[in-house]
């Protein structure tokens, strides 16, 4: 469960052998191979008693619903269980620090208030309730409105953000409490000679269209525009850190590039002309190496369905303040 460095390979016609053979094994080997590596982090956090997780990942790596599904997993058991996204903790957007190009620089970690964070869970750990801060993603600033948290042995609290793993969050808490947790996409689809046919980040990169799209109707080249400055951004505040987890979650689920193909085409279909044409075209070729899965054969409980309809699990999308301009 550790982090390696090498990802997982999986040859795309094994699996479209599968897919003809029997798709729903091939769908359910997939789903339950990464219900248990949630169930086994929850293993570890019980057996030796960490009650915060820190849990950190690259964008569109399903940091939200395994930390959700996480919580769902210490409460199935007879813990109490809370989900805190560390974007609760932004910066009022005026206040955040800029890119080169002057653009809101939403990445970095001095966008976040570390100050307001380590009182209120100091608060929280040595009083046993805390209010926590909401963040208002469509104004830009802190909300008037908190929210509690009641904090004791039987509690188990995830902070789910992607700057979680960096020290500065272990210095404010005990480090013997706290369980590092790294959720990412580290599997890449390769041919029967070993050559990749769709990699790590592409998978991420076709999700993250997907899910703006169906979340926020936000068009392909918008979420391209962003792209490059999230994929520093992951270089500099993840890339370094995930060495560091205690545990590490790979959300790749072998049959989701079949499930991707018709909704990403028929999503690039409407792209006439554009300066990512070339990276569009390059992803619906990769694409067409598997066969095909309905959306409708992916179960409802799915961590897929973060990215192909809005989420399952919440009433309204999952929005991050350094998604917004």
């Amino acid at each position: 469960m550790k982090y390696v460095k090498n990802r997982e390979k999986v040859v795309v016609d094994k699996i479209n052998e599968s897919r003809i053979k029997d798709k729903n094994f091939l769908i359910n080997t997939s789903e339950n191979y990464y219900k248990n590596r949630i169930s086994e982090v929850v293993n570890l956090a019980l057996s030796e008693k960490r009650n915060i997780t820190l849990l950190t990942g690259p964008s569109s790596s399903g940091k939200t619903t395994s930390a959700i599904l996480l919580t769902n997993e210490f409460e199935r058991r007879g813990k109490k269980a809370m989900r805190v996204s560390l974007d609760n903790f932004y910066k009022n957007r005026d206040e955040l620090p800029l890119w080169e190009d002057g653009t809101k620089n939403f990445e970095t970690i001095d966008g976040l208030d570390l100050n307001l964070f380590s009182n209120v869970v100091n608060e929280m750990i040595s009083t046993g309730t805390a209010k926590f801060p909401i963040f208002d993603f469509s104004k830009g600033i802190k909300s008037k409105h908190t929210f509690s948290v009641n904090y004791d042995e039987d509690t188990y609290v995830i902070f789910e953000g992607i700057h979680a793993l960096i020290p500065v969050f272990i210095d404010v808490l005990k480090a013997n409490d706290v369980l590092r947790l790294y959720v990412s996409v580290h599997t890449d689809f390769v041919d029967i000679n070993n050559n990749i046919v769709l990699n790590a980040q592409d998978l991420r990169l076709i999700r993250r269209m997907l899910r703006d799209n169906s979340d926020r109707a936000t068009p392909p080249e918008m979420t391209m525009d962003f792209w490059d400055k999230v994929c520093r951004g992951e270089a500099e505040y993840i890339v370094p850190y995930k060495a560091l987890a205690d545990a590490h979650i790979n959300s790749t689920h072998y049959y989701e590039p079949l499930v991707y193909k018709k909704p990403l085409k028929k999503l690039l279909s409407s792209v006439n002309s554009s300066e990512y044409k070339e990276k569009f075209d390059q992803l619906i070729a990769a694409l067409e190496h598997f066969q095909s899965i309905p959306v409708s054969d992916v179960p409802k409980t799915s961590m897929l369905r973060e990215f192909i309809n809005e989420t399952h699990y919440s009433s309204k999308p999952v929005e991050h303040p350094r998604e917004m301009s």
